[in-house]
């Protein structure tokens, strides 16, 4: 008798699944399913990994505020949770050697920002432009056994190759994060204002501005444009994050790894060779780190380049579908916690597949929004769309 009255408070109802008490509510919000609470838990983990902040809001109990006496959910399995068998499987693909291909996005429409400032205008349109039409090659795991939002993922944007002369990505680059700005700086001293904040902002702006029209007239006298699309090195501006640290990234037909780095800087990038047996390609990535200087860095993008020219001459080095050395060279990067990742996957926001040989060697000349399109035209991109 004492059972009839009872209901899970997340689904209403008693269903074939044991009710359990897992705190110290009472009455008819005292009990829930063990599934339920944790699919609601999941939910909000992995929202708030995307604004940033722990889980412990999932932990405790938003009415009565005690903690609850169950297991929360692992990491791991929240997109499981939320999204299903198709969940777990996209979980399963965050791994170095995959693709994230962004929805489709626009950029802030005009009539919206007309009545900011011009510097609040390009800032906006410019950091919008790291994720519209962009697709995202995974490179590396981070582990983080003490973060509550496991471990970090590093990935790189192939869409945006740096271009000489107009209409070059090179425009879009960040302002340089390190950059010190020891000129008309009398109020970095005082209390943070608004008035000092928005000083600050619009210097970064100008910085930014200056280096653009720098490196804009500098790639205009020194390159060729009708040799872009031949070479067998390219610059992208890889995203918001470490603008001036550099992951190199080298794709070998024979498989070779020519770059020198050891240890956690260097890594291999696995590429799907289903629909390519016979390919021996494979991809090595050098991951700059804080305390390696430009000059290193240099030195190992000298390493790929000429790998990869050695490689291009030696006929016997083609693999045999005859993919071609390439080196690919990205200024900044992205990084996500893999709840927040997972949390971006679940309500639609990337689709994700593995990348191939081809993705990154044979489709040399597609790039911006060409390629964006290509990769969600082939259907290989999977989207877990909120259902």
């Amino acid at each position: 008798m004492e059972d009839s009255g009872r209901a899970c408070r997340y689904c209403l109802e008693e269903g074939d699944e044991p009710l359990v008490k897992p705190c110290e509510c009472r009455g008819s919000s005292a009990f829930v399913h063990r599934s339920c609470l944790l699919r609601w838990q999941s939910q909000q983990m992995l929202s708030v990994a995307s604004e940033g902040k722990t889980p412990a809001v999932a932990l405790s109990c938003l009415v009565c505020k005690s903690r609850y006496t169950t297991e929360p959910p692992a990491p791991g399995s929240l997109l499981e949770l939320v999204r299903g068998t198709g969940g777990a499987a996209l979980a399963a693909l965050l791994l170095p050697g995959t693709f994230l291909v962004s929805r489709e996005r626009a950029l802030p429409d005009a009539a919206t920002l007309a009545s900011a400032p011009e510097w609040l205008r390009w800032i906006i349109e410019h950091k919008h432009r790291h994720w519209v039409k962009s697709v995202y090659l995974l490179t590396r795991v981070e582990a983080r056994p003490d973060s509550e939002n496991g471990d970090v993922l590093i990935g790189v944007n192939v869409t945006r190759a740096k271009r000489s002369g107009a209409g070059s990505d090179d425009e879009d680059a960040p302002p340089d994060e390190d950059d010190d700005d020891d000129d008309d700086d009398e109020s970095s001293s005082s209390a943070p204002t608004a008035e000092n904040a928005a000083l600050v902002i619009q210097r970064t702006w100008r910085r930014c501005r200056e280096r653009h029209d720098e490196r804009a007239a500098s790639a205009a006298a020194s390159s060729d444009d009708d040799s872009d699309d031949e070479s067998l090195t390219r610059t992208y501006v890889g995203g918001p994050v470490h603008p001036r640290r550099r992951i190199i990234l080298h794709v070998s037909p024979t498989g070779a790894n020519a770059l020198s780095p050891t240890g956690d800087a260097l890594c291999e990038v696995p590429l799907d060779r289903t629909c390519h047996p016979g390919s021996r390609a494979r991809a090595f990535a050098y991951h700059q780190t804080a305390t390696d200087s430009e000059e290193y860095a240099d030195e190992i993008a000298g390493e790929a380049a000429s790998a990869a020219l050695a490689e291009s001459e030696d006929d016997a080095a083609f693999d045999a579908d005859g993919f071609v050395p390439r080196v690919h060279v990205f200024e900044g990067h992205a990084k996500w916690s893999r709840t927040q990742l997972m949390n971006e996957i679940a309500r639609g926001d990337w689709g994700v597949c593995p990348a191939t040989p081809e993705d990154l060697e044979s489709r040399w000349t597609e790039t911006g929004a060409a390629y964006w399109d290509g990769l969600r035209a082939s259907g290989r991109p999977v989207f877990a769309f909120p259902t």
